[in-house]
């Protein structure tokens, strides 16, 4: 009996990786275990003669699971138990080179981290890019300092601590419910009080028994949406974002096209239109600073934005256009090859990406840039053309032309050759923001006119006195494009906001009158 009452004193003396029904934390044990089970397999074909790291190890229970699968686990703590552990230095790192291991765990380790961000961000450095993250920690759960204990998680919170620090979630668990939560609490206290009894302290084996099946019973009967109040663990599965090359060399010759002197058409030959500066100047304000991803020459946005008082940072892929805009005195540098800025995270107040999307092979690369320099709580404002606006449907309806609109002067003649290469309806476009963990996200369109029709009708030539009455007419109509943008907008503008901590402080600028701005 007294080895077992030793086994059962604290928690370092159970095997976590096959606990054993009489102890206080069974039910919980087995939740984790087999999480890390289900992540070994979900990603074993990437693991497979690679190396991981568990991150905060302890004694490193899990690691016959990655053997199994022919993966080599590396175990790194602050206390290490012998020479083959790498020891975490005070500053949080691990003697590990950068993107060098194929998956991180971190099993049970994060409520007792001083500064989490701090070590998110040292898990993402030592990921490979497309790396996988296990992170397990405690929802509901009583106190237990090793040697301390700092916080709890919800299903909101962990997500957006991993997303703020750069990872991608992919899958989000819970386990152990409310109400075998709140057996397993009663009976850790009961067992607490028996310790103190010597002549009754075996019957806390008893207690943990029971309790143990009746936590079985008690989510099983749970149903499954409701898991999410109050669990005793929550877990996910995280990705560190790919740095696949957004533009690779013969790309980058494409775009430098678009800047060649002889070119019939220009990007240079478009306004900042009113309807992008009027949420410009409701969302953002003087002194803040502006991402401009995609920015061309600087002449369309950078000269005016620096005018209102913004702190403007341009970036763009064409050499020709970054010298140009230096020349005119704008802040642009040039993209990095994989289409990153050289911007630090959480670095700027607003970020716009106007008539840029349409142009990338990969748009989603640009999106997961940008949300990366953007603040939390920050805003992105981007525009696309409307693949389906109501001209183009009709035209494709009768002819079976999808017309590119990218460059007018091959767009019917070789449309292979147009520079728009991806298409967006107001759908489409919200769950390609939704997509890189983007809230808030609100659709709205450009204002619709029929003032084409003005280049058919003689009377409306220059100086016609019947010219500003038909203009007027035709622009009366400019309310279906915001209402309705996906019929009447032909072009899309699209608001959204990288979340920002759930702490009940609104920001000055806060959503609500932004979203009814738009």
């Amino acid at each position: 009996m007294k080895s077992l009452e030793k086994r059962l004193k604290m928690d370092g003396y159970v095997d976590r990786d096959n606990p054993h029904i009489f102890h206080q934390d069974y039910w919980a044990l087995r939740a984790v275990r087999q999480t890390v089970v289900d992540f070994t397999l979900q990603y074993r074909t990437e693991l497979k003669g690679q190396r991981a790291l568990d991150f905060g190890a302890g004694n490193s229970p899990y690691v016959a699971h990655f053997n199994a699968i022919n993966c080599e686990l590396l175990h790194a703590d602050l206390a290490p138990v012998n020479r083959e552990v790498l020891r975490i230095g005070r500053d949080g790192r691990v003697p590990v080179e950068d993107g060098s291991m194929a998956a991180v765990l971190s099993i049970q380790v994060l409520e007792h981290v001083p500064d989490v961000q701090a070590y998110l961000r040292e898990a993402l450095r030592m990921l490979r890019p497309g790396g996988v993250f296990l992170l397990t920690t405690h929802g509901a759960w009583h106190y237990h300092p090793f040697p301390t204990d700092m916080r709890r998680w919800t299903v909101d919170g962990l997500p957006y601590e991993c997303e703020v620090a750069g990872f991608k979630v992919e899958k989000v668990i819970t386990a152990v419910g409310i109400l075998a939560c709140a057996t397993h609490l009663r009976s850790h206290v009961v067992g607490r009080i028996l310790q103190r009894v010597p002549v009754l302290r075996w019957l806390r084996l008893l207690v943990y028994f029971l309790a143990n099946v009746r936590m079985g019973i008690e989510d099983f009967v749970m149903p499954q949406r409701a898991m999410k109040w109050h669990p005793q663990l929550v877990m996910l599965f995280a990705r560190k974002h790919w740095l696949k090359p957004i533009q690779k060399g013969m790309d980058r010759e494409i775009y430098e096209k678009y800047w060649e002197p002889n070119q019939a058409w220009s990007p240079s030959n478009f306004p900042f239109y009113p309807f992008e500066r009027k949420l410009v100047e409701r969302i953002g304000a003087s002194g803040d600073t502006c991402l401009d991803y995609g920015c061309g020459d600087a002449r369309r946005y950078g000269q005016i934005l620096q005018t209102m008082g913004f702190d403007y940072r341009g970036f763009d892929i064409s050499q020709t256009a970054v010298r140009q805009a230096v020349a005119l005195g704008v802040k642009v540098s040039l993209l990095n090859p994989d289409g990153t800025t050289s911007l630090a995270e959480n670095s700027c107040d607003l970020a716009i990406c106007f008539e840029v999307f349409e142009h990338l092979l990969e748009p989603h690369r640009a999106l997961s840039e940008i949300r990366r320099v953007l603040k939390p709580g920050g805003y992105l404002i981007c525009s696309v053309p409307n693949a389906a606006y109501f001209a183009r449907r009709i035209e494709f309806l009768f002819t079976g032309f999808l017309n590119p609109k990218g460059d007018p002067t091959i767009e019917r003649s070789a449309p292979w050759r147009d520079p728009h290469i991806r298409f967006f309806s107001a759908g489409t476009l919200r769950r390609f923001l939704s997509s890189e963990g983007f809230t808030e996200v609100k659709i709205s369109g450009s204002p619709f006119t029929l003032d084409f029709l003005l280049t058919w009708l003689p009377v409306a030539c220059a100086g016609s006195r019947a010219e500003p009455t038909l203009r007027r007419l035709l622009n009366s109509l400019s309310w279906l494009g915001e209402w309705f943008p996906s019929l009447f907008g032909r072009r899309l503008l699209g608001l959204a906001r990288k979340r920002r901590p759930s702490n009940g402080l609104a920001s000055p600028r806060s959503s609500g009158s932004c979203a009814k701005n738009l």
